[in-house]
């Protein structure tokens, strides 16, 4: 699952035993980051203590290893938190790199497009792969 919020871009997956082939472990998650500060300041504002996990030959290079029921209220508590009209305004007043505005309006932009496939506008409808 991928969580996009204002402290930054997550994605959420199940934890297995045995680096990932053994067991699934349904009582934990993993919270992936791209970036090391996004981490950070997810555990800051939602509370969440962890050892952060760097393994810089992964897709996401930072993570964190939590309960699944610590998600369920994270995510509770962002909802919320949500006070804004517009979450890429929202991002950028909370004082975000401009990299990672420009990220967000890249999703916006893609996002759209697949807005117009939904309805069926074949003129705007691309490959994505």
């Amino acid at each position: 699952m991928w969580l996009i919020v204002p402290e930054g871009f997550f994605s959420i997956v199940a934890v297995y035993s045995d680096g990932g082939h053994g067991d699934l472990q349904p009582e934990l998650l993993m919270i992936r980051a791209r970036c090391r500060d996004h981490l950070i300041k997810f555990m800051e504002v939602y509370y969440v203590t962890a050892e952060i996990i760097e393994s810089l030959h992964a897709d996401y290079h930072y993570r964190i290893i939590v309960e699944r029921k610590l998600v369920r209220e994270v995510i509770s508590r962002s909802v919320e938190m949500i006070t804004y009209r517009n979450f890429k305004g929202e991002v950028a007043a909370r004082g975000a790199s401009r990299s990672y505005l420009e990220i967000l309006g890249t999703i916006w932009a893609i996002t759209r497009r697949l807005q117009s496939w939904c309805r069926g506008d074949s003129k705007n409808e691309e490959s994505v792969s």
